[in-house]
Protein backbone atom coordinates (compact mmCIF):
# COMPACT_ATOMS: atom_id res chain seq x y z
CA UNK A 1 0.00 0.00 0.00
CA UNK A 2 1.04 3.59 -0.10
CA UNK A 3 0.95 5.64 2.78
CA UNK A 4 1.91 9.65 2.89
CA UNK A 5 2.69 9.38 6.93
CA UNK A 6 5.94 8.18 7.88
CA UNK A 7 8.19 8.08 10.98
CA UNK A 8 10.18 11.66 11.08
CA UNK A 9 13.16 9.94 12.23
CA UNK A 10 14.37 8.19 9.28
CA UNK A 11 13.62 10.77 6.97
CA UNK A 12 15.54 13.68 8.78
CA UNK A 13 18.24 10.83 8.83
CA UNK A 14 18.28 11.18 5.20
CA UNK A 15 17.83 14.47 4.38
CA UNK A 16 20.50 15.05 6.86
CA UNK A 17 22.71 12.79 5.39
CA UNK A 18 21.92 14.37 2.04
CA UNK A 19 23.18 17.55 2.85
CA UNK A 20 26.31 16.52 4.55
CA UNK A 21 27.30 14.32 1.41
CA UNK A 22 26.80 17.39 -0.41
CA UNK A 23 28.50 19.95 1.42
CA UNK A 24 31.31 17.05 1.95
CA UNK A 25 31.58 16.82 -2.17
CA UNK A 26 31.90 20.76 -2.16
CA UNK A 27 34.38 20.80 0.27
CA UNK A 28 36.72 18.31 -1.43
CA UNK A 29 36.23 20.31 -4.85
CA UNK A 30 36.41 23.41 -4.61
CA UNK A 31 38.01 24.14 -1.02
CA UNK A 32 41.58 24.87 -0.05
CA UNK A 33 40.52 23.88 3.26
CA UNK A 34 41.00 19.53 3.14
CA UNK A 35 40.41 19.52 7.26
CA UNK A 36 36.83 20.49 6.98
CA UNK A 37 36.59 18.47 3.78
CA UNK A 38 38.03 15.37 5.96
CA UNK A 39 35.87 16.31 9.04
CA UNK A 40 33.28 16.07 6.93
CA UNK A 41 33.71 12.75 5.05
CA UNK A 42 34.42 11.06 8.58
CA UNK A 43 30.82 12.10 9.65
CA UNK A 44 29.75 10.47 6.40
CA UNK A 45 31.39 7.39 7.18
CA UNK A 46 29.70 6.72 10.95
CA UNK A 47 26.50 6.36 8.90
CA UNK A 48 27.65 4.81 5.83
CA UNK A 49 28.61 1.21 6.49
CA UNK A 50 28.80 0.43 2.65
CA UNK A 51 32.47 2.17 1.36
CA UNK A 52 32.15 5.84 0.82
CA UNK A 53 31.50 5.48 -2.67
CA UNK A 54 29.94 8.96 -3.28
CA UNK A 55 33.00 11.12 -1.89
CA UNK A 56 36.50 10.64 -2.57
CA UNK A 57 39.71 10.54 0.01
CA UNK A 58 41.88 13.23 1.78
CA UNK A 59 44.95 12.22 -0.47
CA UNK A 60 43.15 12.18 -3.91
CA UNK A 61 42.10 15.69 -3.21
CA UNK A 62 45.56 17.13 -2.53
CA UNK A 63 46.72 15.23 -5.26
CA UNK A 64 44.21 16.28 -8.06
CA UNK A 65 41.80 19.24 -7.21
CA UNK A 66 39.22 20.19 -9.48
CA UNK A 67 38.23 23.84 -10.44
CA UNK A 68 35.29 25.24 -9.33
CA UNK A 69 33.70 25.61 -13.02
CA UNK A 70 34.12 21.65 -13.49
CA UNK A 71 31.45 22.07 -10.02
CA UNK A 72 29.47 24.46 -11.75
CA UNK A 73 29.52 22.61 -15.46
CA UNK A 74 28.05 19.36 -13.58
CA UNK A 75 25.04 21.23 -11.97
CA UNK A 76 26.34 19.88 -8.55
CA UNK A 77 23.02 19.89 -6.13
CA UNK A 78 21.94 18.08 -3.08
CA UNK A 79 20.03 14.80 -4.22
CA UNK A 80 16.14 14.70 -3.88
CA UNK A 81 14.40 12.18 -1.87
CA UNK A 82 11.74 10.67 -3.97
CA UNK A 83 10.33 7.62 -2.01
CA UNK A 84 10.89 4.99 0.79
CA UNK A 85 9.98 1.51 0.81
CA UNK A 86 9.49 0.14 3.91
CA UNK A 87 10.48 -3.80 4.87
CA UNK A 88 10.53 -5.79 7.95
CA UNK A 89 13.23 -7.97 8.40
CA UNK A 90 14.13 -10.45 10.98
CA UNK A 91 17.49 -9.48 11.38
CA UNK A 92 17.09 -5.94 11.31
CA UNK A 93 13.46 -5.53 12.26
CA UNK A 94 12.82 -2.20 10.01
CA UNK A 95 14.49 -1.67 6.77
CA UNK A 96 14.12 1.29 4.68
CA UNK A 97 15.08 1.79 0.89
CA UNK A 98 15.53 5.10 -0.04
CA UNK A 99 15.33 5.92 -3.71
CA UNK A 100 17.49 9.55 -3.93
CA UNK A 101 18.38 11.74 -7.07
CA UNK A 102 21.52 12.13 -8.73
CA UNK A 103 23.66 15.17 -7.34
CA UNK A 104 24.07 16.50 -10.61
CA UNK A 105 23.87 15.67 -14.56
CA UNK A 106 26.88 13.45 -14.75
CA UNK A 107 25.99 11.05 -11.77
CA UNK A 108 23.10 7.95 -11.39
CA UNK A 109 20.64 8.06 -8.52
CA UNK A 110 20.34 5.88 -6.02
CA UNK A 111 18.67 3.10 -3.41
CA UNK A 112 19.72 3.23 -0.20
CA UNK A 113 19.36 0.33 2.15
CA UNK A 114 18.94 2.07 5.77
CA UNK A 115 18.61 -0.09 8.92
CA UNK A 116 18.46 0.95 12.44
CA UNK A 117 20.86 0.27 15.04
CA UNK A 118 21.41 1.08 18.88
CA UNK A 119 23.04 3.91 18.11
CA UNK A 120 20.85 5.48 15.03
CA UNK A 121 20.29 4.88 11.26
CA UNK A 122 22.88 3.34 8.98
CA UNK A 123 23.34 3.06 5.19
CA UNK A 124 23.67 -0.60 5.29
CA UNK A 125 23.97 -1.27 1.21
CA UNK A 126 22.89 0.55 -1.88
CA UNK A 127 21.96 -0.14 -5.28
CA UNK A 128 22.38 1.79 -8.44
CA UNK A 129 22.54 1.61 -12.32
CA UNK A 130 24.88 -0.95 -13.90
CA UNK A 131 27.14 0.50 -16.02
CA UNK A 132 27.39 -2.72 -18.27
CA UNK A 133 23.47 -2.90 -18.69
CA UNK A 134 22.11 0.56 -17.91
CA UNK A 135 19.67 -1.23 -16.05
CA UNK A 136 19.32 -1.32 -12.42
CA UNK A 137 20.47 -4.64 -10.07
CA UNK A 138 17.60 -6.39 -8.52
CA UNK A 139 18.66 -5.93 -4.54
CA UNK A 140 21.92 -4.55 -3.22
CA UNK A 141 24.67 -4.36 -5.19
CA UNK A 142 27.20 -3.55 -2.69
CA UNK A 143 26.78 -3.56 1.17
CA UNK A 144 24.96 -6.02 3.68
CA UNK A 145 22.84 -8.85 2.44
CA UNK A 146 19.56 -7.67 2.88
CA UNK A 147 17.39 -10.76 4.40
CA UNK A 148 14.00 -10.10 2.65
CA UNK A 149 12.82 -12.92 0.69
CA UNK A 150 11.48 -12.24 -3.25
CA UNK A 151 7.56 -13.31 -1.51
CA UNK A 152 7.90 -10.43 0.77
CA UNK A 153 6.09 -7.48 0.13
CA UNK A 154 6.70 -3.55 1.37
CA UNK A 155 4.69 -2.63 4.57
CA UNK A 156 4.39 0.97 3.06
CA UNK A 157 6.02 2.57 0.44
CA UNK A 158 5.89 6.45 1.32
CA UNK A 159 6.02 8.65 -1.75
CA UNK A 160 7.24 12.51 -1.21
CA UNK A 161 7.78 13.62 -4.57
CA UNK A 162 7.98 12.35 -8.57
CA UNK A 163 11.33 13.50 -10.40
CA UNK A 164 10.85 16.28 -12.60
CA UNK A 165 13.17 15.55 -15.61
CA UNK A 166 12.40 12.79 -17.50
CA UNK A 167 15.24 10.49 -17.76
CA UNK A 168 15.59 10.41 -13.65
CA UNK A 169 11.53 9.67 -13.78
CA UNK A 170 12.07 6.96 -16.38
CA UNK A 171 15.27 5.65 -14.08
CA UNK A 172 12.50 5.85 -10.93
CA UNK A 173 9.92 3.81 -12.58
CA UNK A 174 12.65 1.01 -13.73
CA UNK A 175 13.77 0.95 -10.10
CA UNK A 176 10.29 0.55 -8.65
CA UNK A 177 9.73 -2.28 -11.37
CA UNK A 178 12.64 -4.45 -9.54
CA UNK A 179 12.91 -3.15 -5.75
CA UNK A 180 12.40 -6.65 -4.33
CA UNK A 181 15.54 -7.76 -3.28
CA UNK A 182 17.06 -10.90 -2.68
CA UNK A 183 18.75 -12.97 0.10
CA UNK A 184 21.63 -14.46 -2.51
CA UNK A 185 23.71 -11.39 -3.00
CA UNK A 186 27.54 -10.13 -3.08
CA UNK A 187 28.49 -8.40 -0.30
CA UNK A 188 31.24 -6.07 0.65
CA UNK A 189 29.81 -4.34 3.28
CA UNK A 190 29.31 -5.95 6.57
CA UNK A 191 32.33 -8.89 7.25
CA UNK A 192 31.35 -12.30 6.64
CA UNK A 193 32.68 -14.79 4.39
CA UNK A 194 31.00 -13.16 1.31
CA UNK A 195 32.93 -10.44 1.73
CA UNK A 196 36.60 -12.37 1.70
CA UNK A 197 38.18 -14.17 4.49
CA UNK A 198 39.37 -14.60 7.86
CA UNK A 199 43.35 -14.79 9.22
CA UNK A 200 43.90 -15.99 12.96
CA UNK A 201 43.86 -12.55 14.29
CA UNK A 202 42.86 -10.06 10.48
CA UNK A 203 40.03 -10.32 7.96
CA UNK A 204 40.88 -9.91 4.45
CA UNK A 205 38.29 -8.02 3.08
CA UNK A 206 37.78 -7.75 -1.21
CA UNK A 207 37.18 -4.53 -2.59
CA UNK A 208 35.22 -3.72 -5.94
CA UNK A 209 36.84 -4.38 -8.93
CA UNK A 210 38.53 -0.77 -9.98
CA UNK A 211 37.40 1.19 -6.46
CA UNK A 212 40.30 0.17 -4.75
CA UNK A 213 41.92 3.89 -4.43
CA UNK A 214 38.55 4.68 -1.49
CA UNK A 215 40.08 2.59 0.18
CA UNK A 216 42.24 5.03 1.73
CA UNK A 217 39.45 7.12 3.02
CA UNK A 218 38.77 4.82 5.60
CA UNK A 219 41.79 3.99 7.22
CA UNK A 220 41.91 5.68 10.91
CA UNK A 221 45.26 7.02 11.98
CA UNK A 222 46.80 6.39 8.08
CA UNK A 223 50.41 6.43 8.24
CA UNK A 224 52.11 9.88 5.94
CA UNK A 225 55.17 8.21 5.94
CA UNK A 226 57.56 6.46 3.36
CA UNK A 227 56.18 2.79 3.89
CA UNK A 228 59.66 1.15 2.83
CA UNK A 229 60.04 -1.97 4.61
CA UNK A 230 63.79 -2.02 3.92
CA UNK A 231 64.25 0.99 5.86
CA UNK A 232 61.90 -0.03 8.36
CA UNK A 233 63.92 -3.21 9.57
CA UNK A 234 60.82 -5.42 9.97
CA UNK A 235 61.05 -8.05 11.83
CA UNK A 236 58.85 -9.89 9.13
CA UNK A 237 58.60 -8.46 5.99
CA UNK A 238 56.67 -8.73 2.89
CA UNK A 239 60.01 -9.94 1.25
CA UNK A 240 60.22 -12.61 4.00
CA UNK A 241 56.52 -13.34 2.98
CA UNK A 242 57.49 -13.74 -0.58
CA UNK A 243 60.39 -16.18 0.50
CA UNK A 244 58.71 -18.46 2.54
CA UNK A 245 55.92 -18.79 0.14
CA UNK A 246 58.13 -19.85 -2.91
CA UNK A 247 59.90 -22.01 -0.93
CA UNK A 248 56.87 -24.02 0.71
CA UNK A 249 54.98 -24.18 -2.59
CA UNK A 250 57.99 -25.37 -4.86
CA UNK A 251 58.03 -28.39 -2.20
CA UNK A 252 54.53 -28.47 -2.14
CA UNK A 253 54.37 -29.25 -5.94
CA UNK A 254 57.26 -30.77 -6.54
CA UNK A 255 58.51 -28.23 -8.64
CA UNK A 256 62.29 -26.53 -8.72
CA UNK A 257 60.36 -23.05 -9.41
CA UNK A 258 56.55 -22.01 -9.32
CA UNK A 259 54.86 -19.04 -10.90
CA UNK A 260 53.89 -17.65 -7.56
CA UNK A 261 51.87 -15.06 -9.53
CA UNK A 262 49.40 -17.81 -10.80
CA UNK A 263 49.65 -19.72 -7.27
CA UNK A 264 48.82 -16.48 -5.61
CA UNK A 265 45.75 -16.28 -7.46
CA UNK A 266 44.37 -19.10 -7.64
CA UNK A 267 44.91 -19.43 -3.96
CA UNK A 268 42.75 -16.32 -3.48
CA UNK A 269 39.84 -17.80 -5.61
CA UNK A 270 39.48 -20.70 -3.49
CA UNK A 271 39.82 -18.83 -0.15
CA UNK A 272 37.04 -16.41 -1.27
CA UNK A 273 34.44 -16.05 -3.37
CA UNK A 274 34.50 -12.65 -3.12
CA UNK A 275 37.98 -12.41 -4.69
CA UNK A 276 36.76 -15.08 -7.35
CA UNK A 277 33.93 -12.71 -8.36
CA UNK A 278 35.83 -9.82 -8.70
CA UNK A 279 38.89 -11.29 -10.44
CA UNK A 280 38.50 -14.78 -12.42
CA UNK A 281 37.22 -15.02 -16.35
CA UNK A 282 38.77 -11.35 -16.87
CA UNK A 283 40.63 -10.05 -19.60
CA UNK A 284 42.31 -6.69 -18.65
CA UNK A 285 45.07 -4.57 -20.09
CA UNK A 286 48.13 -4.08 -18.30
CA UNK A 287 52.09 -3.11 -19.15
CA UNK A 288 54.95 -5.31 -19.30
CA UNK A 289 51.77 -8.26 -19.63
CA UNK A 290 51.32 -7.29 -15.24
CA UNK A 291 48.66 -6.77 -13.01
CA UNK A 292 47.90 -5.34 -9.49
CA UNK A 293 45.40 -6.33 -7.03
CA UNK A 294 44.66 -5.17 -3.48
CA UNK A 295 42.98 -6.98 -0.86
CA UNK A 296 41.59 -4.53 2.56
CA UNK A 297 43.12 -5.78 6.10
CA UNK A 298 41.11 -5.21 8.60
CA UNK A 299 40.47 -5.71 12.73
CA UNK A 300 39.26 -9.35 12.98
CA UNK A 301 37.13 -8.11 16.34
CA UNK A 302 36.54 -4.39 15.08
CA UNK A 303 36.62 -4.24 11.57
CA UNK A 304 38.29 -1.25 11.86
CA UNK A 305 40.13 -1.00 8.17
CA UNK A 306 43.80 -0.99 9.00
CA UNK A 307 45.43 -1.40 5.42
CA UNK A 308 45.43 -1.80 1.94
CA UNK A 309 47.71 -5.52 1.16
CA UNK A 310 49.19 -5.11 -2.63
CA UNK A 311 49.71 -7.84 -5.05
CA UNK A 312 52.08 -6.92 -7.99
CA UNK A 313 52.24 -10.11 -10.60
CA UNK A 314 54.61 -9.84 -13.65
CA UNK A 315 55.45 -12.95 -15.98
CA UNK A 316 57.72 -15.27 -13.38
CA UNK A 317 57.55 -12.38 -10.40
CA UNK A 318 55.55 -11.72 -7.39
CA UNK A 319 55.06 -8.75 -5.55
CA UNK A 320 53.63 -8.69 -1.90
CA UNK A 321 53.67 -5.61 0.26
CA UNK A 322 51.34 -3.26 2.37
CA UNK A 323 50.84 -0.09 0.18
CA UNK A 324 49.01 2.23 2.70
CA UNK A 325 48.65 1.05 6.46
CA UNK A 326 47.25 2.71 9.71
CA UNK A 327 49.54 3.49 12.57
CA UNK A 328 47.83 0.12 14.25
CA UNK A 329 48.61 -1.94 12.04
CA UNK A 330 51.89 -4.24 12.93
CA UNK A 331 52.97 -5.21 9.63
CA UNK A 332 55.30 -8.18 10.77
CA UNK A 333 52.07 -9.96 12.50
CA UNK A 334 50.07 -9.43 9.65
CA UNK A 335 52.54 -10.92 7.13
CA UNK A 336 52.82 -13.97 9.63
CA UNK A 337 48.78 -14.36 10.00
CA UNK A 338 48.20 -14.56 6.10
CA UNK A 339 51.71 -16.80 5.53
CA UNK A 340 49.89 -19.32 7.80
CA UNK A 341 46.52 -19.21 6.12
CA UNK A 342 47.72 -19.27 2.00
CA UNK A 343 50.04 -22.27 3.32
CA UNK A 344 47.21 -23.95 5.60
CA UNK A 345 46.46 -26.39 2.02
CA UNK A 346 48.71 -24.86 -0.53
CA UNK A 347 47.40 -27.25 -3.12
CA UNK A 348 44.01 -26.54 -2.89
CA UNK A 349 43.18 -23.66 -5.52
CA UNK A 350 40.29 -22.91 -7.81
CA UNK A 351 40.40 -23.11 -11.34
CA UNK A 352 40.78 -19.82 -12.64
CA UNK A 353 41.85 -17.32 -14.99
CA UNK A 354 43.34 -13.71 -15.31
CA UNK A 355 44.55 -12.72 -18.49
CA UNK A 356 46.45 -9.54 -19.26
CA UNK A 357 46.95 -8.05 -22.84
CA UNK A 358 50.31 -6.57 -23.00
CA UNK A 359 50.03 -2.97 -24.20
CA UNK A 360 53.64 -3.06 -25.30
CA UNK A 361 54.06 -6.69 -26.84
CA UNK A 362 51.44 -6.43 -29.82
CA UNK A 363 48.54 -7.33 -26.85
CA UNK A 364 50.34 -10.30 -26.18
CA UNK A 365 47.93 -12.68 -23.78
CA UNK A 366 49.69 -13.38 -20.60
CA UNK A 367 47.47 -16.16 -18.56
CA UNK A 368 47.31 -16.49 -15.28
CA UNK A 369 45.25 -19.23 -12.90
CA UNK A 370 44.84 -22.64 -12.51
CA UNK A 371 43.35 -24.81 -14.87
CA UNK A 372 42.73 -28.11 -12.35
CA UNK A 373 46.33 -29.82 -13.04
CA UNK A 374 48.81 -27.21 -14.24
CA UNK A 375 49.31 -23.24 -13.28
CA UNK A 376 48.64 -20.84 -16.34
CA UNK A 377 52.04 -19.13 -15.79
CA UNK A 378 54.22 -22.02 -16.44
CA UNK A 379 55.37 -21.19 -19.48
CA UNK A 380 56.16 -17.65 -18.71
CA UNK A 381 60.09 -18.06 -18.84
CA UNK A 382 60.03 -19.43 -22.07
CA UNK A 383 57.33 -17.05 -23.52
CA UNK A 384 59.73 -14.06 -22.19
CA UNK A 385 63.02 -15.82 -24.19
CA UNK A 386 60.91 -15.71 -27.42
CA UNK A 387 58.66 -13.03 -27.12
CA UNK A 388 61.42 -10.28 -28.18
CA UNK A 389 62.31 -12.25 -30.86
CA UNK A 390 59.31 -12.56 -32.80
CA UNK A 391 58.27 -8.98 -32.10
CA UNK A 392 61.62 -8.03 -33.37
CA UNK A 393 60.60 -6.15 -36.87
CA UNK A 394 63.13 -4.09 -38.50
CA UNK A 395 66.01 -5.30 -37.06
CA UNK A 396 68.82 -7.94 -38.06
CA UNK A 397 66.85 -10.47 -37.07
CA UNK A 398 65.95 -13.15 -39.64
CA UNK A 399 63.00 -13.38 -40.53
CA UNK A 400 63.28 -17.63 -40.24
CA UNK A 401 63.62 -17.01 -36.57
CA UNK A 402 60.90 -15.05 -36.04
CA UNK A 403 59.08 -17.52 -37.71
CA UNK A 404 60.27 -20.36 -35.04
CA UNK A 405 59.98 -17.78 -32.63
CA UNK A 406 55.99 -17.56 -33.69
CA UNK A 407 55.41 -21.41 -33.73
CA UNK A 408 57.36 -21.68 -30.55
CA UNK A 409 54.68 -19.29 -28.85
CA UNK A 410 51.34 -20.83 -31.00
CA UNK A 411 52.63 -24.57 -29.34
CA UNK A 412 53.34 -22.99 -25.83
CA UNK A 413 49.70 -20.76 -25.50
CA UNK A 414 47.56 -20.90 -28.92
CA UNK A 415 44.36 -20.65 -26.96
CA UNK A 416 43.75 -16.81 -26.61
CA UNK A 417 46.52 -15.74 -29.51
CA UNK A 418 43.69 -14.04 -31.86
CA UNK A 419 44.60 -10.27 -31.12
CA UNK A 420 48.29 -11.01 -30.97
CA UNK A 421 48.00 -12.19 -34.36
CA UNK A 422 45.92 -10.08 -36.08
CA UNK A 423 48.94 -7.67 -35.16
CA UNK A 424 51.02 -9.51 -37.52
CA UNK A 425 48.72 -9.50 -40.70
CA UNK A 426 50.28 -6.21 -41.56
CA UNK A 427 53.93 -7.39 -40.46
CA UNK A 428 56.23 -6.05 -43.45
CA UNK A 429 57.38 -9.65 -43.93
CA UNK A 430 55.21 -11.81 -46.18
CA UNK A 431 56.38 -15.11 -44.46
CA UNK A 432 54.79 -13.88 -41.00
CA UNK A 433 51.57 -12.08 -42.57
CA UNK A 434 51.37 -15.81 -43.80
CA UNK A 435 52.11 -17.49 -40.35
CA UNK A 436 49.88 -15.51 -38.74
CA UNK A 437 47.06 -16.08 -41.38
CA UNK A 438 47.07 -20.17 -40.60
CA UNK A 439 47.31 -19.82 -37.40
CA UNK A 440 44.09 -17.52 -37.15
CA UNK A 441 42.60 -20.26 -39.52
CA UNK A 442 42.66 -23.07 -36.93
CA UNK A 443 41.77 -20.36 -34.21
CA UNK A 444 38.66 -19.86 -35.92
CA UNK A 445 37.73 -16.66 -33.57
CA UNK A 446 34.96 -14.43 -35.52
CA UNK A 447 36.57 -11.22 -33.19
CA UNK A 448 39.30 -11.72 -36.32
CA UNK A 449 36.89 -11.34 -39.19
CA UNK A 450 37.90 -7.85 -39.72
CA UNK A 451 41.20 -7.68 -39.62
CA UNK A 452 41.68 -10.47 -42.47
CA UNK A 453 39.26 -8.75 -44.63
CA UNK A 454 41.46 -5.61 -44.28
CA UNK A 455 44.38 -7.92 -44.95
CA UNK A 456 42.49 -9.52 -48.17
CA UNK A 457 41.89 -5.68 -49.57
CA UNK A 458 45.21 -4.56 -49.51
CA UNK A 459 47.47 -7.93 -49.76
CA UNK A 460 49.24 -8.24 -53.33
CA UNK A 461 51.69 -11.08 -52.79
CA UNK A 462 49.90 -14.55 -53.63
CA UNK A 463 50.67 -16.85 -51.23
CA UNK A 464 49.87 -14.68 -48.24
CA UNK A 465 46.07 -13.57 -50.28
CA UNK A 466 45.26 -17.77 -50.07
CA UNK A 467 46.25 -18.07 -46.81
CA UNK A 468 44.15 -15.31 -45.93
CA UNK A 469 40.95 -16.35 -47.91
CA UNK A 470 41.14 -19.57 -46.57
CA UNK A 471 41.84 -18.37 -42.75
CA UNK A 472 38.30 -16.42 -43.32
CA UNK A 473 36.74 -18.90 -45.13
CA UNK A 474 37.63 -21.16 -41.93
CA UNK A 475 36.31 -18.29 -39.77
CA UNK A 476 32.99 -17.79 -41.39
CA UNK A 477 32.88 -21.40 -42.21
CA UNK A 478 32.00 -20.69 -46.21
CA UNK A 479 33.47 -23.25 -48.54
CA UNK A 480 37.13 -21.99 -49.52
CA UNK A 481 37.78 -20.01 -52.56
Amino acid sequence: MTNQTVSSDIVSFIESYIQLEYEALLAEYTESDFDRYWKKSMQLKVYDLVTLYHIGNKRRSRAHPISEEWVKDISIQPRSLYCIHHYQCTKFGDVFVCYVGPLGKETDPFAWYVARFPEGFRIVAENTIASRTGQWEKGPVRGMRIPIQETDVPVAVYQFQMPSDRVTLEKYQAFSAVQTPTENLPSIGIFDEMDGFFLDRYFCRVPVFGLEYIATGLIEDLNWEENDELSLNLEYSGYDLEYELQEAVSKAMEKVRVDMGSWVYARLCYLSKAFAREWNNRWLGGDGGGKEFYLLIADKETQAVLGILRFEMLPGYLSIDISERSNQLSQSDFYRDFRTTLLDEPLSLACCSLIVSDYEQNRFPWEYGWDGQRLQGENHSQLSEVLPVCMAMHTEVSVEKRLKALETIWNLTPTHLWEFLTRFLKDHAPQMRQAAARYLAQLRDPRTIPALEQLLEKETVESVRLAGLSALSQVTNLPSA
